[in-house]
């Protein structure tokens, strides 16, 4: 039976992909699941023009990722915590990243898509790393600066 993906589907394919499963598994666990949907010639025809939509979209995208990942390399952004000489009270969180960024460049990043890898504790510089897309990944400098209380 020839279906087709409504959404990423682990061990078979991604959203738009066009497969070949057996009609028990379509009938059973993909179609009741809403996983996916049949391929008729209608349908097969549609997803041509959303895939031709969604790529156009997704190079969008993915150029700006690009102009945004140059316009942040090299910077380096400065927060302020309360801190006891260069151990901080409590760790820097996301969103006090997202809004150093926001402040120096203007630029809208996501706390979703930052990834520190442990708690930022001390004073200092650290990096943390920013994924604006799957391909599109970079070091981000941060300076954390004690605030005394």
């Amino acid at each position: 039976m020839k279906i087709i993906l409504n959404k990423n589907v682990p061990g078979l394919g991604a959203l738009g992909a066009i497969k070949q499963v057996s009609a028990g598994y379509a009938r059973n666990f993909l179609l009741p699941k809403n996983l996916a949907r049949l391929a008729t010639d209608q349908t097969l025809e549609q997803i041509k023009k959303e895939t031709g939509e969604r790529e156009a979209k997704r190079k969008k995208q993915q150029d700006k990722a690009v102009q945004l990942k140059n316009e942040l390399e090299g910077k380096t952004f400065s927060l302020q915590a309360l801190a006891n000489k260069e151990t901080l009270f409590a760790a820097v969180s996301p969103q006090q990243i997202v809004e150093a960024v926001k402040q120096k460049i203007g630029a809208e990043i996501q706390a979703e898509q930052l990834h520190i890898p442990s708690p930022i504790k001390h004073t200092g510089p650290t990096e943390v790393d920013l994924k604006l897309t799957p391909d599109v990944r970079l070091k981000l400098k941060i300076n954390v600066e004690a605030q005394h209380a």
